[in-house]
């Protein structure tokens, strides 16, 4: 019973860490591909 509390405990902190990362991540990634965008806009001129 105490080593299934445990996992239960290490997963709900690794769900808390997903969580945490994935936002940060897609925003990361969302404003690199602004900027590519930007950058491709701006070569023609």
């Amino acid at each position: 019973m105490h080593q299934t509390v445990k996992a239960l405990g290490y997963i709900t902190i690794l769900i808390w860490l997903l969580a945490l990362i994935l936002p940060i991540t897609v925003a990361l990634s969302l404003m690199d591909i602004v900027d590519a965008q930007s950058i491709i806009l701006k070569e023609p001129s």
